[in-house]
Parts: structure tokens; C-alpha cells; sequence
């Protein structure tokens, strides 16, 4: 998997005098099943979160508040890039399996953070790796 701008998604947004409402997981974007799992996550500032990688699982990102940045690295290769993501600007950033990703906040505010995975969480079998056991053989 190439970590390009393929992995980006725009999303469509709609307002009026009373808000926006912003289409962010749609199905014809995000193949949605019913095993996955929507959760929003914050990053306080300076902070960041994640620093690991799944096998079987795709995690999609949206910065709804804040700015991100989102380190991205494949265990296969060891190719690497980093994508800002911004609320003010929101996108879908889609995280394949043997991605290690990490989300920063470099900012002074709180970043938030709506995500889906196509798997969701079972403790008994978290398809959670951190990021130092990547030299471990893939599948």
C-alpha cells in the first residue's frame, strides 16, 4: 500500500444560519460493516496518541476540532509520510493494517478526533501491536 493521497477522502459539508452538518463516514467511502466500531478520541496539546499497528484492521481519521498531524509508516516497507489533518478543513484519512500511525497535537488547543475501524475493540483479541514489535514477521 502506497501511503499517498489516495488515502484521502474530502468530505461534503452543509450550512445555513443554524450550523453545518458534516458527512463524514459515508458507505460509498468507508465500507462501513457491522463489526465496525465509531469513536472520538482528544489529543491534549503537545500530546500524542497511538504508536502502534493492526493486522487485520483499517481505522479511518477526521479531525472535527484542532490540527493533526498524522505520522504514517508501513511495516513491509519502513516507508514513511505525514498528513495534516484540520478541522477547519476536515478530510477522511484511511489507515491500512501494518500501518503504524501515531496522531499528534502540535497546537495549544485540545484536538478531537472522530474515527471508525472496520473491527471493533475485543479486549480478549485487540489486533493492537506497538510499534517496537514491528520487526515481528507479517502475515
Amino acid at each position: 500500500m502506497e501511503l499517498d493521497d489516495s488515502l484521502l477522502s474530502p468530505v461534503k459539508s452543509f450550512g445555513d444560519e443554524r450550523g453545518e452538518l458534516v458527512e463524514v463516514f459515508r458507505g460509498d467511502t468507508v465500507p462501513m460493516t457491522g463489526r465496525g466500531q465509531v469513536y472520538l478520541t482528544t489529543a491534549f496539546p503537545g500530546r500524542s496518541k497511538g504508536g502502534h499497528y493492526h493486522r487485520r484492521k483499517t481505522e479511518w481519521f477526521c479531525v472535527i476540532s484542532g490540527r493533526a498531524l498524522v505520522e504514517l509508516q508501513d511495516v513491509r516497507t519502513r516507508t514513511s509520510r505525514v498528513f495534516t489533518l484540520d478541522g477547519l478543513h476536515p478530510a477522511v484519512l484511511k489507515v491500512p493494517a501494518f500501518t503504524i500511525h501515531r496522531i499528534v497535537n502540535p497546537t495549544e488547543q485540545t484536538l478531537w478526533v472522530i474515527a471508525y475501524i472496520d473491527e471493533a475493540y475485543d479486549p480478549g483479541d485487540p489486533d493492537t501491536f506497538p510499534e517496537s514489535s514491528s520487526s515481528v514477521p507479517v502475515e
